[in-house]
């Protein structure tokens, strides 16, 4: 599965504000749902899991890189986290980095591995880091 990232909406057709529902329509999947840390319930969808707000609304979504999201033809969920990081200094050069990745605020993602690859591919709402 190959989505675009339309950076604060979503992924593909995928989009921030949506119900749990609509989310399982899209994917054919039916989450489970589990407590992320306490308190913050996150439902699983094999491919990533979804973030929701009070209304039940989705806030984020932490993608695997079984799904492929791309943005500007650049693959954000495949490949070293380094070179991502390179590349994409041409588009933000405020990306935030840390020693598990690195955050786009203007772009609305975080990109992180407990080693050199992309393990999960963090989309967000605007502000969700705000809070």
């Amino acid at each position: 599965m190959e989505l675009i990232l339309n950076p604060y909406e979503g992924i593909g057709n995928i989009k921030i504000g949506m119900t749990k529902d609509e989310i399982s329509t899209i994917l054919n999947i039916i989450p489970e749902t589990f407590e992320k840390s306490e308190g913050e319930f996150v439902d699983d969808f094999k491919l990533m899991h979804v973030y929701y707000n009070n209304q039940h609304k989705s806030i984020a979504f932490e993608i695997f890189p079984e799904i492929e999201v791309k943005f500007n033809k650049i693959n954000l969920t495949k490949g070293k986290i380094e070179n991502l990081k390179e590349v994409f200094q041409e588009y933000d050069r405020d990306i935030e980095i840390d020693e598990y990745g690195f955050t786009s605020y203007k772009y609305g993602f975080n990109i992180y591995g407990d080693s050199e690859d992309v393990e999960s591919l963090f989309v967000f709402e605007e502000g969700y880091y705000n809070k």
